[in-house]
């Protein structure tokens, strides 16, 4: 992002320069709420806007993105030092460093793709691809802290046999107190069940999870997790955003560094 820093012209007024720098931080800064809060692809379209601001029209007229004392700050950090140095100074000799870069920029864009992966995966939102169980409530238990739920519900099934499922619900209270005034009269449910399949505690996918239950008296109705959603496609939308960002400052500095060895040779 740090190109060779131009003077100022001296018709260019503090205040634009405030402005733009402004303007520049914001849509940066807007990336991760209007990837949150709106669409997945606003945080890109955010990005995009922003470095076309800057390439355009501030580094045209000498304005850099921050002031000399928030420059000479950022040079001093570590992470100047390792990883961006490298990428702009042809005649630096740790360019052994451009590998770790690559790797990680690599690593984010792989990360980012299986999170957009894994935001689209329907088999673990659907109704239609849950389990789907008849019977009445016998009873719960609850379990420690650090465990997959909150509470091990029991059910038995029309044919007498037993089944469990896991409850990590917000309104788990009023649900067990319906269920349990449910069980003296003997009621019957229909719940669907959704597999754990991709939990990451071995014992946690031995059981199904409640999602939901529809009686004569008491239902609780499947909600899909749209937070969910949003999160994963933000965790991806950003690791994407790092990996092409990395990836195309090594492309500039290869360039770089394949003109400086031009010159010398000439």
């Amino acid at each position: 992002m740090e190109q060779v820093r131009q003077e100022q012209k001296p018709e260019i007024s503090p205040r634009v320069v405030f402005l733009a720098r402004l303007i520049y931080w914001l849509l940066l800064l807007a990336i991760p709420v209007v990837t949150l809060a709106f669409f997945w692809y606003g945080g890109l379209l955010c990005y995009i806007a922003a470095q076309t601001f800057y390439y355009f029209w501030m580094q045209k007229r000498g304005i850099f993105v921050v002031n000399d004392t928030n420059l000479a700050w950022w040079r001093k950090t570590w992470i100047y030092q390792y990883f961006y140095l490298p990428t702009i100074d042809e005649s630096i000799e740790h360019r052994k460093r451009l590998k770790v870069y690559l790797i990680l920029g690599i690593l984010c864009i792989f990360f980012g793709m299986e999170f957009f992966y894994l935001s689209f995966v329907s088999t673990l939102y659907d109704l239609k691809d849950m389990v789907v169980i008849q019977g009445s409530y016998v009873g719960n238990q609850k379990l420690p802290q650090k465990s997959c739920a909150h509470y091990l519900l029991t059910f038995r099934r029309d044919d007498g046999s037993p089944v469990q499922l896991l409850s990590s619900l917000s309104s788990e209270t009023n649900m067990i107190m319906a269920l349990e005034e449910g069980m003296k009269s003997n009621e019957r449910y229909t719940i669907w069940g959704k597999p754990r399949n991709y939990s990451l505690m071995p014992e946690c996918r031995k059981f199904l999870s409640l999602a939901q239950i529809v009686g004569p008296k008491y239902k609780l109705m499947f909600k899909r997790d749209y937070q969910f959603f949003v999160g994963i496609k933000a965790i991806g939308v950003c690791l994407l955003l790092i990996g092409i960002i990395m990836l195309k400052e090594i492309v500039m500095a290869g360039k770089m560094l394949k003109n400086s060895k031009k010159l010398t040779e000439t």
